[in-house]
């Protein structure tokens, strides 16, 4: 189940389960972490690939895997 919600109306209905993540990425940010401790850069990855395959079979795209900083990162080719 949801939280209770104080703020009644959203643009998006059902984001008030989003509201933890947010909280934990202030608290990371506010920390110096470059990460949350529930969730790291490789799980985003993880789940970035699976939507990227996502794509690419609905559209015909592909992912190109690239380094941003340092780290991994996505973005789509036309095939």
């Amino acid at each position: 189940p949801l939280p209770d919600d104080p703020y009644g109306a959203w643009n998006n209905p059902g984001s008030i389960g989003f509201v933890h993540q947010i909280r934990e990425v202030g608290t990371a940010l506010s920390q110096g972490k470059k990460e949350c401790d529930s969730f790291t850069w490789n799980e985003s990855l993880e789940v970035a690939t699976v939507v990227d395959e996502i794509v690419r079979q609905v559209r015909g795209e592909r992912p190109i895997l690239r380094k941003v900083n340092g780290m991994e990162a996505m973005e789509v080719a036309s095939s």
